[in-house]
């Protein structure tokens, strides 16, 4: 890094020198006293720092088989293979989705790979696979938090999507992006606030405001791992938190609504997992899972990779969701279902819901909210069709439909 790049990522950049005044003498004494010389933040950064993913990625395709490597899955040739290197995608849409045009179809029906998916380790995280809309996600924020002109208020960004499809994972992938791209940035967790700059790691000093920093800085907060709100991050238009809020878009998570008073919010729909995805990755994670019985949970019960890595070897896991499922599905009502397909649309779903429905992004508008809402598998949309019959089909062209007039 040269001077000037290192003058854009030092600690001063960001709590601001100490020659401006001793204000900022104070402040910027406070935070460098608080370096942290051990923990999994400073491994990271000692790690991490500087270095390319396409490093990351790279180390990993060489110690994989090729089968691995490539993200071939049973029964694919070698021209899938490259196919899917290249992000072509050779998979025909599947027939029920055939009309699904109002979805985003930038990727295959069936698969979604581009460069810079790969398996990714990180000390106290583990492995993850490093999703392509981790990537798409992270380069669009990047855009409008690089782009963005300060009118009277700062930037915020919310990530939702469908819950258990891996957004708190998403911060990890963020936070490996920024030490690669040496990029200040502030991370809350549960009790604790980090500061990674060009020196290091730096622990929050208690009742610091943010109000004195010299440029807005990406704070990331996930809603499951943090005690931080919007509420006392960005209370008030003054805050110098550009935040990035990761979270479901549950009824009790909705704390992402008061940035709309005080900052310039964006939001980015995640979108669920595709087949070969989790085909993909369950079998890196146990080669004897059979593409065979992923295929069979994804038709019973959607796109939950969790579900499909974890249910192949504790079937009770799967008994426990069918159990749930069948419960919620026997006693629904259609002026429910109704109701559900309405707050799902709205982002606004509950813990019922997000079992038997699905939230995708809307075609064209992967930032902004706009989502398409559909029965998560083929099975529970058998189902509720035998329930229901035409209201069903009703709400989900209404639910295609409804995103056009926005």
């Amino acid at each position: 890094m040269n001077p000037q790049e290192a003058q854009k990522s030092s600690l001063a950049s960001v709590v601001g020198s100490p020659t401006i005044g001793p204000t900022h003498r104070k402040l910027f004494e406070e935070w460098k006293s608080r370096k942290l010389t051990s923990g999994f933040s400073a491994q990271w950064y000692s790690e991490f720092w500087g270095k390319a993913m396409a490093d990351d990625e790279e180390e990993w395709r060489n110690s994989q088989s090729p089968i691995a490597s490539t993200g071939r899955v049973a029964g694919g040739s070698e021209s899938d293979c490259m196919d899917e290197l290249e992000g072509k995608g050779s998979d025909e849409p599947q027939e029920d989705d055939a009309d699904d045009s109002d979805t985003d179809d930038t990727d295959s029906e069936d698969d979604d790979i581009i460069p810079g998916c790969c398996m990714l380790n990180m000390s106290s995280v583990g492995r993850f696979w490093i999703r392509a809309d981790y990537i798409r996600i992270f380069d669009e924020i990047e855009h409008f938090l690089s782009h963005f002109i300060p009118p009277f208020r700062p930037p915020s960004v919310v990530i939702t999507g469908q819950p258990g499809i891996g957004k708190s994972i998403w911060i990890y992938y963020a936070i490996r992006r920024y030490l690669a791209e040496k990029k200040p940035f502030i991370w809350y967790g549960k009790g604790f606030c980090y500061l990674f700059a060009e020196e290091g790691v730096f622990e929050a000093p208690e009742d610091y405001e943010s109000t004195y920093f010299t440029t807005f800085v990406r704070t990331l907060v996930d809603a499951d791992e943090s005690t931080a709100t919007p509420a006392t991050l960005a209370g008030h238009v003054n805050t110098r938190h550009a935040m990035i809020y990761v979270t479901d878009p549950r009824k009790e998570r909705r704390q992402w609504k008061r940035l709309n008073k005080t900052t310039m919010t964006t939001r980015f729909i995640m979108n669920p997992w595709k087949r070969k995805e989790i085909v993909r990755v369950a079998q890196i994670f146990n080669p004897e899972i059979e593409e065979e019985a992923i295929n069979n949970i994804i038709v019973r019960f959607g796109p939950n990779p969790r579900l499909c890595i974890e249910g192949f070897t504790d079937p009770e896991i799967l008994d426990r969701h069918a159990r749930e499922v069948q419960q919620v599905v026997s006693n629904l009502t259609i002026e429910q279902l109704d109701a559900m397909f309405k707050d799902a649309v709205g982002l606004n779903m509950d813990s019922t819901a997000d079992k038997i429905l699905v939230i995708t992004r809307a075609l064209g508008f992967r930032r902004g909210g706009a989502v398409v809402v559909t029965p998560i598998s083929q099975f529970i949309k058998f189902r509720l069709a035998v329930q229901f019959g035409e209201p069903l089909f009703e709400l989900i062209h209404w639910s295609r439909m409804i995103f056009k007039g926005l």
